[in-house]
């Protein structure tokens, strides 16, 4: 045959039987392409060879596109006396198996597609070349003088024996098994050569915290890119690529080591408590072992309008270093890094208020429905507002304070706690209860009962309504933290990351949980257990990794509850007319760091990286203006078009356009028009701003881009 005689849809069977002749395929120096190899019932006498005993005759080169799955156990060969080598191209999606001591060929051998497999082709000699999407995979041991390069795409795989194993850019070893020592690994016995943007990829493999080797051979040089796994390293020994964990215990985006060095706790996401994850803390350049140093933050409301309720006009004079916030009855409070308190709303019982003490020296605050604590850092105790729970308060030694609705709770270094207020129906029993006398490290305040941690376990005094005082054997030990949410609604985190609820469910507190699992609203969390009780309660056990999904919960005064997600997202159920009735903001979507709730509506802490006044979340990025929930603006630069005015004064004060300098196109700059008094927003018309408001003027004089004197000079104004 001439070259190229074939072709893909021609396949090559041969039909010799059992102690026959050998049947044979000669190329006699022709290039040939054919479709799939079947070598028949008698395979191991099936012949593929470029010349018999014919001389003078060149090289061939056969193309198999294999698209079926076939093992070929017969003779692949140069020749049998004569002249010229064979060698082999794999085209096709199947896999072509060679196996067998007859496998003799040395011209070269390209896989560029499906698989082609060497199974203990023992004198296999070909330079082979793994390109495109080729896997070639090695079992048993190859020939002496065989070498494999894998590059752009291909793969190369298997346990066997490989003399020279090059993997360059873009190529990659898949690893089938890991061993804990070289031993188990792939033993290549030969060289193993990785070079830059080489990569070995580990997906599927049921990798623990510890290290491992993955692939050794007599020397190994380079390093390749790990793929397929999080939280390893891949490093060279010298004769093995080794797997390494690198430890991030609490998932907080710094591995153990760093946190030592930085002296956080390697065991704790947010070793200060102030919200923010020690990782992004580091990464964004506040202290992560300082509660009070956070990066800029903004305050968001959400729930009831300012007509209903006075907690919706949050101050525009507020700090961007708010690093505590905390929801009343119709007021909220926030504290600053520098220790001072601002309260806002409705001011029944003078909450609103704030007295001197509480203006710097304060590292906490709370509020009930008309009351304030303020803890200092001598942790003594700064109160206002209703007078009933202002009385005999203890005078030093608080290291922590909660508010429920209508009592707040206070626990001193001794482990004993005080509860100040009206009591509903037994929740005083915490003066007098000997078990929260001493002992006590964390602490929850709801309506009708309240929570503490005690001894690794979970302690409830308050109403016997909803089986609230029946704790679950699962927060019986090992808990970490406490909250409560509502009427009578508990919560316990334990060290493993588990989430114990239970108590009030009348209003779906616990089953809106339950819910937000099942609806796929909380990757990582699965339900261990759910039961509901006689007394519209219900129990709820949920499980998470390592790095969990639910950070913290946060108490609310009505009955609903809320969530904190490893994103920041902010996530709310219960009664339907308890939840703040709108939907979650875009600006507590993501980058929320603390949350507080009111009866029926609720404060978010969300970063403000540049401190211009805009949620991180809204700034998007994309240079278009949209909307106040999505302003296309630079989350890190607080004038993202350079026109002298910050982004939130463009987008709350004027209205103007974050991301154009000269919003109405009239030639002069935003900042510019602001500080002359026009309108930075209508290009034909003045307008004169009075009194917080634009009032229309005179016609824009021309040339349309001078902007003239000030416009007391400008005909049509009176000077006022």
């Amino acid at each position: 045959l001439a070259a190229n005689q074939l072709g893909t849809n021609v396949s090559i069977r041969w039909n010799v039987t059992n102690n026959a002749n050998f049947g044979y395929f000669v190329l006699m120096g022709q290039n040939q392409t054919v479709g799939n190899l079947d070598p028949g019932t008698d395979a191991a006498r099936a012949v593929i060879e470029n010349t018999e005993s014919e001389t003078s005759v060149g090289n061939s080169i056969l193309t198999v596109h294999q698209t079926s799955d076939l093992v070929f156990p017969g003779f692949i060969r140069n020749t049998s006396t004569g002249s010229g080598t064979l060698g082999l191209v794999k085209d096709g999606s199947g896999k072509l198996t060679l196996t067998g001591a007859n496998i003799t060929y040395t011209g070269t051998t390209t896989v560029n597609e499906g698989t082609l497999v060497l199974s203990n082709a023992t004198a296999y000699a070909s330079a082979s070349t793994v390109q495109g999407t080729g896997i070639l995979r090695v079992s048993g041991s190859i020939g002496p003088g065989a070498s494999i390069t894998v590059t752009n795409g291909g793969t190369v795989e298997g346990s066997g024996e490989i003399p020279s194993l090059s993997i360059r850019s873009n190529g990659l070893v898949k690893i089938g098994s890991a061993s804990t020592n070289s031993a188990g690994a792939w033993d290549t016995g030969g060289t193993i050569s990785f070079s830059d943007g080489s990569k070995i990829d580990v997906t599927g493999l049921s990798l623990s915290q510890q290290p491992y080797v993955l692939i050794r051979g007599s020397s190994v040089s380079g390093t390749p890119i790990l793929q397929g796994a999080t939280g390893f390293t891949v490093a060279n020994s010298g004769n093995s690529i080794t797997l390494t964990p690198v430890l991030d215990s609490d998932g907080d985006g710094l591995n153990d080591g760093q946190e030592i060095v930085l002296g956080t706790n390697p065991n704790l996401a947010d070793t200060d408590g102030d919200g923010v994850p020690d990782g992004q803390e580091t990464s964004l350049g506040s202290s992560p072992t300082d509660a009070m140093s956070m990066p800029k933050t903004k305050v968001v409301y959400w729930g009831q309008t300012l007509n209903t309720n006075a907690a919706a006009n949050i101050p525009t004079n507020l700090p961007s270093d708010i690093v505590k916030i905390s929801a009343g009855g119709t007021f909220a409070v926030a504290l600053s890094s520098a220790g001072r308190v601002y309260a806002w709303g409705n001011s029944t019982n003078g909450v609103t208020n704030v007295p001197p003490g509480a203006t710097s020296g304060v590292v906490d605050v709370v509020a009930g429905l008309g009351f304030v604590y303020a803890r200092k850092t001598n942790n003594t105790i700064v109160a206002w507002g209703d007078s009933r729970n202002l009385t005999n308060l203890p005078s030093n030694n608080i290291i922590k304070i909660v508010a429920g609705r209508d009592q707040g709770l206070l626990l001193d270094s001794t482990g004993k706690v005080t509860q100040r207020g009206p009591n509903n129906s037994g929740t005083a029993n915490v003066n007098t209860d000997s078990n929260w006398q001493s002992g006590v490290t964390d602490i929850g305040a709801a309506i009708y009962n309240h929570i503490a941690l005690k001894n690794g376990a979970a302690i409830v005094t308050g109403i016997a309504n909803h089986n609230a005082r029946v704790v679950p054997t699962e927060a019986a030990s090992n808990v970490k933290s406490v909250y409560a949410h509502g009427g009578s609604t508990l919560t316990a985190i334990l060290s493993n990351n588990q989430i114990v609820m239970w108590g009030k469910n009348d209003t779906v507190q616990v089953v809106g949980l339950k819910n937000l699992v099942d609806a796929g609203s909380l990757p990582g969390v699965t339900v261990t257990r759910y039961a509901t009780g006689t007394q519209n309660d219900a129990q709820l056990v949920l499980s998470q990794s390592n790095d969990p999904t639910i950070r913290k919960f946060f108490s609310t005064h009505g009955y609903w509850t809320g969530l904190l997600d490893r994103d920041g997202k902010l996530h709310a159920w219960g009664a339907s007319w308890a939840v703040p009735n709108s939907p979650v903001p875009a600006a507590m979507a993501s980058n929320v760091v603390a949350a507080a709730g009111g009866e029926n509506f609720a404060l978010a802490l969300v970063l403000d990286q540049d401190g211009d006044g805009l949620a991180d979340n809204v700034e998007t990025g994309t240079d278009t203006y949209v909307s106040v929930n999505n302003t296309g603006t630079d989350p890190l630069d607080d004038d993202s078009d350079n026109d002298g005015l910050n982004d939130g004064e463009e987008v709350i004060t004027y209205g103007t356009n974050p991301v154009s300098e000269d919003t109405d196109g009239d030639g002069v700059n935003d900042k510019a028009e602001v500080d002359y008094g026009t309108s930075p927003t209508v290009s034909t018309v003045f307008n004169r701003l009075i009194n917080g408001s634009f009032e229309d003027g005179t016609e824009k004089p021309s040339p349309g881009g001078n902007l003239p004197t000030h416009q007391d000079n400008v005909p049509g104004w009176k000077t006022t």
